[in-house]
């Protein structure tokens, strides 16, 4: 187990494969509880394809942001995880995340409730994609976008959620 229990964002693993699309790999994201290998299995440094894998844990949190000082373009976007449900996944039914993402510190959080569900995802060719929309205005300041999924509040253990990336796309 490491010193701290929390895995910190490593700016190394942002991608900007094309103009805008930014692709956040998993240990580019923040995890609570990410470096305590009893509750997250995280994917080694070199890997670019592994995807963080949820053992078990009561409290969700995994968040980004875009790097400092490379504000994106006023315009909308689409912010997202992919993810998927492992078969021995547990805890998820009637349960919902909170994808959020603001624009700037000081920015108003979009939220969106989202439900995990296996028959969608088997649906979709064994993963999800679940986003939310926001907008940076040509008025805001700090463009850095801020993001995140939770699921906090059912107080219940849950486990088996693999996340692939988290991706920031320009509509």
């Amino acid at each position: 187990m490491s010193q701290k229990p929390h895995h910190d964002a490593e700016e190394d693993h942002i991608i900007k494969p094309e103009e805008g699309l930014t692709i956040f790999k998993p240990r580019a994201l923040s995890i609570v509880w990410g470096e305590d290998t009893r509750y997250w299995i995280l994917p080694d440094r070199t890997s670019t394809t592994g995807p963080a894998e949820l053992k078990q844990v009561c409290w969700l949190e995994v968040n980004g942001k875009t790097k400092q000082g490379e504000p994106p373009a006023a315009g909308n976007y689409e912010v997202g995880f992919k993810i998927a449900l492992k078969d021995d996944a547990f805890g998820w039914s009637n349960c919902h995340v909170l994808l959020v993402a603001k624009v700037g510190k000081r920015g108003k959080y979009a939220w969106r409730k989202v439900p995990l569900n296996k028959d969608e995802q088997q649906a979709n060719g064994g993963s999800l994609q679940k986003n939310i929309r926001l907008e940076i205005k040509p008025s805001d300041e700090d463009r850095q976008i801020y993001f995140g999924m939770y699921e906090v509040w059912s107080a219940r253990w849950k486990g088996g959620l693999l996340i692939y990336e988290a991706r920031i796309k320009r509509l």
